[in-house]
């Protein structure tokens, strides 16, 4: 229940609490490859993101920290705070409030919370790199206290007329290590190819042969047509969930949908 003793602690000391936000901005602009347009709505954002969590949990790892839980309510925020970066490039949001303004305290009833921030490239090493070179941009990575994070990667021009990548990345740390939080789920890259043998999915949109249809699967479309990954004739099959005998963008976009319940079933046919 929301209306915890503990929740109305937290909403109460809100306006006081000092958070752990150990924050600079990473600005890779001009220092990298131009950046190319991205489709509308691509399922390339997902991988990318999901290979930017497993860095995450990789680097905490090998510091004997706990793993970071993705979060689909994070996620959606962070989009906010990335869309923000257009106007002003900074932890403060156009409105003047600080970038924690964005969490919702009755949807996540956070202890602590950290951003980061980077533009200029989508290439999630490029980035993980600068943010690795930063120590207070590492602190946020590392931080023992945080559990949970959301991730989210846009691209777009600034108020300058500038047209590049944008990360947001939202840290939040909860009152017990043990606290879970609604969709969170641990993130897992896709990266290796598959032989006819390896994976049969169960139905349309099971990519990935798990019997569900989920963010997973939407990963691994977006490898298929990025390249780095093959499909066996099942999976050609079963990624065709736009039903017109072609593997493209819409296939991902109307995935994406029916993950999101836009969609009830799976073909879509029109």
């Amino acid at each position: 229940m929301k209306k915890t003793l503990r929740k109305m602690i937290a909403l109460m000391s809100a306006m006081v609490m000092t958070f752990s936000c150990m924050m600079m901005l990473i600005n890779t602009t001009g220092n990298i490859a131009e950046a190319f347009a991205a489709e509308e709505e691509s399922g390339e954002y997902y991988a990318l993101i999901e290979e930017m969590a497993v860095k995450f949990n990789n680097a905490r790892e090998e510091m004997g920290l706990d793993p970071l839980c993705i979060v689909p309510y994070l996620n959606e925020i962070s989009q906010i705070r990335a869309e923000e970066q257009l106007t002003q490039y900074a932890h403060y949001r156009p409105d003047g409030t600080f970038f924690d303004s964005v969490i919702d305290v009755e949807t996540v009833d956070y202890k602590k919370a950290g951003e980061i921030l980077a533009r200029g490239s989508k290439d999630a090493d490029i980035i993980f790199d600068a943010w690795k070179r930063s120590p207070s941009h590492w602190a946020n990575i590392t931080k023992p206290e945080f559990t949970h994070v959301g991730l989210s990667l846009i691209y777009g021009t600034d108020s300058d007329g500038r047209e590049t990548w944008y990360w947001a990345v939202i840290f939040v740390g909860m009152w017990e290590k043990t606290d879970m939080l609604e969709g969170q789920r641990m993130p897992e890259i896709v990266s290796a190819p598959y032989s006819d043998n390896d994976i049969v999915p169960a139905c349309v949109g099971d990519l990935n042969g798990d019997g569900m249809i989920d963010v997973f699967d939407l990963i691994f479309a977006a490898r298929y047509l990025d390249g780095t990954i093959e499909f066996n004739s099942a999976q050609l099959k079963a990624a065709d969930v736009f039903a017109d005998s072609r593997i493209n963008e819409a296939d991902i976009l109307v995935l994406r949908r029916y993950i999101l319940g836009q969609y009830s079933t799976l073909p879509v046919t029109i």
